[in-house]
Parts: C-alpha cells; structure tokens; sequence
C-alpha cells in the first residue's frame, strides 16, 4: 500500500476530483441503469471519519506505545498537515493488477458491519487514518488470527481521513479512487497485513445493499471488479466463497 505519489490541492478541489472519479467512473461501468445513487461532494466527504483537534486528547501511557509503533508502520513521510493546507490528495496505483474477486491478495476476507469509526492524526502530524471497528458475521479467508471468528469485533485501518482544525478549518486527506465504509452498513473486506503490522488494513471491498452488490471504491475504468457492481448478493457470495474454497483445496 506504498504511496506513490502526492498532490496538494486547494480546500474542495481534491474532494470534488475524487468524488467525480468516483461517480462518474463507477457510473459509466455500471450495467444496471441507475443502481449507483448519486452523491453529492458533502454526501461523499461525510464518509471519512473526523478527528476534531480541539477534543484530541493524548491517549494513555499504556496506549501511546502501541500507536507509535501503529503509525511508525503506517508513515509515508510526508510534510505535517496544517490548517491552512489545501485537501491532499493522494495518487497510488492500489488497483493494479486486482482481478475481480482479490481473495488471493488478501490476508483475511470477511463479510462484516462497520459498528464504529474514528479518524486519527498521526503524532507527528504528518497524516491522517481511519480505524473502523467492524462485528464479524462470517469469515471467508482467515489467515489463521483467533480473532477472526463470526460474531467478533476487529480493528481495521484505512489511510484518509478528516481533520478539523480549532479555527473550524477541515482538511481532508484522501486516496485516489478509495472511499470509506459506512457506519452501520455491511460489507465484504478484502484484508491486508504486511511487514509485521498487527492490524488489517482495508485492500478494497464490496458494500451489501439489500439484494444488492456495490462496489466500495471506484477503480480505473475497466477493473475487473466492475463485474461485479450492482451484481445479484447471492450470485456474487457465491463465487466468493467458491474462489475462498479453491485456494484452501490448492
């Protein structure tokens, strides 16, 4: 999940870009004639999790080493974010090469609700995450974590996130192409951890709508994963759990 390019934009200017990608792109892919409900930039920003600084409180001493060593995995060296920085936008190539179905890039897979969100500024100021506390309802690929089980409630991470500052102002930190899950609503995660980090990070995902299937993020136009978006729940959990079984039986 390196990042492999940053652009600083004006305040409104990153969201609207991000948010016409998202909508537009997954519109355009969307066979089903209308399934994707429209956004507005505010309904698309009220998605990432904020951290107000005038209610930031230093975490306990028991807790601070544990962010430290969360975030010194996280770090992409960045200059600290101020009140009066412009939203940032993020470019990366997250999507590259993600067949329709992720399930052998992922660690875990699950099919989870989003019971809590926050958003946190890293120590050293440098960029914001979000962490979603997510209740289990069944795991597809687990790899090996006692703590993956139905009815269990993880910690998951995603870079991105809002920071209101004292003055009101509210900078948004964002990936392009990524949004962010919503509180209450379900999900199928695609999973990820890697050097040595004890958290999940959220690769990608697919949102359960109903009898539905939508797809989470807004990859470039012509992903695989658009087979899937507006596609029938059971019909697609289907073919999840099959390609889940297949690499178990390989």
């Amino acid at each position: 999940m390196a990042w492999l390019g940053i652009a600083m934009l004006t305040a409104g200017a990153a969201a609207a870009a991000t948010f016409s990608n998202f909508g537009q792109s997954a519109q355009k892919q969307d066979k089903t004639a209308g399934e994707l409900r429209s956004q507005s930039r505010e309904e698309f920003e009220s998605r990432f999790p904020i951290v107000n600084l005038s209610e930031r409180r230093e975490p306990p001493a028991e807790k601070r080493a544990e962010t430290q060593a969360k975030e010194k995995k996280l770090k992409r060296g960045q200059l600290p974010i101020t009140e009066y920085a412009g939203n940032i936008f993020t470019v990366t190539h997250w999507e590259t090469k993600l067949p329709a179905l992720p399930v052998t890039e992922s660690q875990a897979v699950v099919i989870a609700r989003v019971v809590d969100a926050k958003a946190h500024l890293s120590e050293d100021g440098t960029f914001v995450y979000s962490e979603f506390t997510v209740k289990l309802d069944e795991v597809v690929k687990s790899d090996g974590d006692a703590g993956l089980a139905p009815h269990n409630a993880i910690a998951v991470l995603r870079m991105g996130g809002r920071v209101k500052f004292p003055s009101g102002h509210v900078t948004l930190q964002l990936i392009k192409g990524q949004n962010m899950p919503r509180l209450g609503w379900q999900y199928v995660l695609f999973l990820t951890r890697s050097g040595g980090h004890d958290d999940y990070q959220i690769l990608t995902g697919f949102e359960l709508r109903g009898d539905s299937v939508f797809l989470l993020d807004a990859p470039a136009e012509g992903h695989p994963m658009y087979r899937y978006q507006g596609a029938d729940r059971e019909s697609f959990l289907n073919d999840l759990r099959s390609a889940a079984s297949g690499l178990s039986q390989s």
